[in-house]
């Protein structure tokens, strides 16, 4: 069923895609971002430059205001209210969980329309009732979920040859963030029954305003000798904490046993093995798609939830090298092996 409604989204952006951005008025969008964190903000500028392509130019055509929330959702409310109140949108754009949360709270009721991006779990965020079809409402959006089952079989694959003892013990490090839990809820569906896998919760807390991912970072560091005592590998749920390179880099150093998985490629460079996700570029462009469709006067809610029709397996192989993991010759052969050490010869980079 998402497939079919999937297809028929890209029917209709892509021939709402054809036409020229709209140039009798100028479109206001505000965008309210969660934070200062590289993925979100190469995620607005690739959506402002696919927005570029498609023909609105700031000041002529479009009225783009960005704000931060900087991890505060009393922040985030206060600032989106504040550029309503200067000028009622056309559009709201929110990215990541925190924003569109927030937004969601502002624009419920409303009749301005919202569009979320960088939502792994949006029916566990509380934005949407299910990801299959229209919601009927003010809203819509991009998820970048990949799915489960194939990222704990690549994981399983890739600890064949490792010094690790069986059933390997995965110890999945999340918060209360609605995609960490949703990774954590999903994986634990995934691994059971199995015989080669169990899933060990590693739960950390959620960031404040004036913490953001430094408190999250320090609170593991201060665990992660006793954590490790009772896990094999170390797997980074969805959340701020995969998507923040200096805490990958940090629990890496710190851990006697290796980061397997991060949810974000930008991320994996910095101390993980693998990674299957979007390209930040990837998201940021299929929301200006949306976006385009929405300013051109389809309703947010006749747009069914996007995701993702390219996914990306990437390996850091310096690192499964230190840690002793022997990539198999079927990975290497669908993975980008280049994205942390470019000289090496990529792989398959879409998968």
């Amino acid at each position: 069923m998402r497939l079919r409604a999937w297809s028929a989204a890209l029917t209709v952006l892509a021939a709402l895609a054809a036409s020229p951005a709209p140039a009798a008025d100028v479109k206001r969008v505000v965008l309210l971002e969660t934070a200062t964190l590289a993925v979100i903000q190469e995620i607005t500028s690739s959506l402002v430059s696919q927005l570029e392509h498609l023909g609105y130019r700031q000041g002529e055509t479009l009225d783009l205001e960005i704000v931060n929330a900087e991890w505060s959702r009393e922040r985030g409310e206060s600032l989106l209210r504040a550029a309503i109140a200067e000028s009622r949108p056309d559009l709201v754009v929110s990215v990541a969980t925190l924003a569109s949360q927030t937004a969601r709270a502002v624009l419920r009721g409303t009749d301005i329309p919202q569009l979320f991006v960088l939502v792994s779990a949006p029916v566990e965020a509380g934005l949407v009732d299910s990801l299959d079809g229209p919601t009927g409402t003010n809203i819509t959006g991009h998820t970048p979920r990949v799915p489960m089952a194939a990222r704990l079989e690549l994981a399983i694959v890739m600890l064949q040859k490792a010094e690790v003892r069986w059933p390997v013990r995965i110890g999945v490090v999340h918060s209360d963030y609605p995609s960490a839990l949703a990774d954590l809820a999903d994986l634990e569906r995934k691994a059971a029954g199995r015989e080669d896998a169990t899933v060990v919760p590693l739960k950390v807390g959620a960031p404040s305003d004036a913490g953001g991912v430094d408190q999250m970072t320090r609170e593991v560091l201060a665990r992660i000798s006793t954590w490790t005592e009772r896990v094999d590998v170390l797997w980074v749920a969805g959340g701020p904490m995969g998507r923040s390179g200096d805490f990958i880099a940090a629990v890496s150093a710190a851990s006697s046993v290796p980061v397997l998985v991060t949810p974000d490629v930008k991320t994996l460079c910095r101390g993980a093995i693998f990674a299957v996700a979007v390209d930040a570029d990837t998201q940021g462009r299929d929301a200006a798609q949306m976006a385009h469709a929405i300013l051109g006067g389809t309703a947010a809610g006749e747009i069914p939830i996007g995701h993702p029709d390219a996914i990306r397996v990437a390996v850091n192989l310096d690192e499964a090298i230190r840690r002793g993991i022997v990539v198999p010759p079927d990975v290497l052969e669908v993975a980008d092996i280049g994205v942390c050490t470019p000289n090496r010869r990529a792989g398959g980079r879409r998968n």
